[in-house]
């Protein structure tokens, strides 16, 4: 009798699991609808995204990472007031979301609010100043508005935090070779590497700083982002490429890029700054 008891309790567990699964409320439902909306996100459908990233939501409210992805889709749709509380909603639930900060102060910098987006990213570095992304923002933030050394100053504070973080000695790198500084340009690019091998855009900056021209000068590349701000951590783990010969560092110090001061400023880049690849969409983990 109590064996018979036993498997109809666990038959009836069974076919409530089951029916919980049909129904879509479950974390692997919210994995399934997350993916199905960054494909059509992928495609400029950005209305099928939203009800994708809407439905995955829905069946895990607490994840950030499927916030913010609605948040972008409503960006991409016009939805900005819809768009701004949804960035806000992912900050709620996850108050260090670098994606989130970043989509949010692009999405103000969009609508002329310049302060506001200062406000919300310095607001940031101050309740997590031992983290580098908040500074990597600011940093963003800065070559937005035209404030080249307070730029390169942002960096420096994260290279303080992390001192070989291959985002941000990339992105010195790329700042020093936009004002004209191939040689400090090109010792940050080596940092970034040795930390960091797998970053084909950021070799090919640096074989270009090393290529002969005519003139025995060497070649700078335009202007444009080595990576795309934030970095964001993916739902599932990517696989690995196949593991390449590290390169020895230069055997001689890499030179440390002094901090911008008032007799020293960082030279003006002669175009305004690009803006910095929006970021990836955050895939399931």
């Amino acid at each position: 009798m109590r064996m018979d008891c036993l498997k109809r309790r666990i038959l009836q567990l069974l076919l409530l699991a089951g029916l919980g699964g049909l129904s879509g409320c479950s974390p692997m439902s919210g994995f399934l609808m997350n993916n199905s909306g960054l494909a059509h996100y992928h495609n400029g459908d950005f209305t099928a995204a939203r009800k994708e990233f809407q439905r995955a939501v829905a069946d895990h409210p607490g994840n950030a990472d499927y916030t913010y992805n609605l948040a972008s889709a409503m960006r991409k749709q016009g939805q900005l007031a819809e768009a701004e509380q949804t960035y806000q909603q992912a900050l709620q639930l996850n108050p260090g979301h670098q994606p989130s900060y970043h989509g949010l102060a692009r999405l103000l910098l969009d609508q002329g609010r310049q302060s506001e987006a200062g406000e919300l990213l310095q607001t940031w570095a101050t309740a997590e100043g031992y983290r580098p992304e908040p500074f990597i923002e600011l940093s963003w933030y800065s070559r937005e508005t035209g404030n080249i050394a307070g730029a390169e100053e942002n960096l420096l504070n994260a290279l303080k935090v992390s001192p070989s973080h291959p985002v941000v000695t990339a992105h010195l790198g790329q700042l020093y070779q936009q004002s004209g500084q191939p040689t400090r340009a090109a010792a940050m690019y080596q940092r970034s590497l040795f930390s960091d091998w797998f970053q084909p855009e950021v070799r090919s900056r640096l074989a270009a700083l090393r290529e002969p021209v005519a003139g025995g000068t060497t070649t700078t590349l335009a202007a444009q982002p080595v990576l795309a701000v934030p970095t964001i951590t993916t739902q599932q783990p990517v696989p690995q490429p196949v593991p390449q010969p590290v390169p020895q560092p230069v055997p001689q110090p890499v030179p440390q890029p002094p901090g911008p001061t008032a007799t020293q400023p960082v030279p003006e880049i002669g175009t305004a700054p690009q803006a910095v690849t929006e970021p990836p969409l955050v895939s399931p983990r």
